[in-house]
């Protein structure tokens, strides 16, 4: 079964994986981010505990975001 971004979710998505980009902590080639309904999922490898906040963070940052599910 495929499950397809909705239009809210498209953009969550692209506006946490951005949010991701800027957070020098966070090596954001190792860490993806789904979406779906409006629940956030990062997921993918990172080296420390802090690393893996410092990735959470700017995701609970972005507008619209339902929750976090980790």
């Amino acid at each position: 079964m495929t499950h397809t971004l909705n239009n809210s979710d498209y953009q969550l998505k692209s506006l946490s994986t951005d949010a991701l980009e800027w957070v020098p902590a966070v090596n954001s080639n190792h860490v993806a981010v789904s979406v779906t309904e409006g629940a956030v999922i990062p997921s993918g490898e990172v080296l420390s505990y802090p690393e893996r906040s410092a990735a959470v963070s700017p995701v609970l940052s972005v507008q619209g975001v339902a929750s976090p599910r980790r």
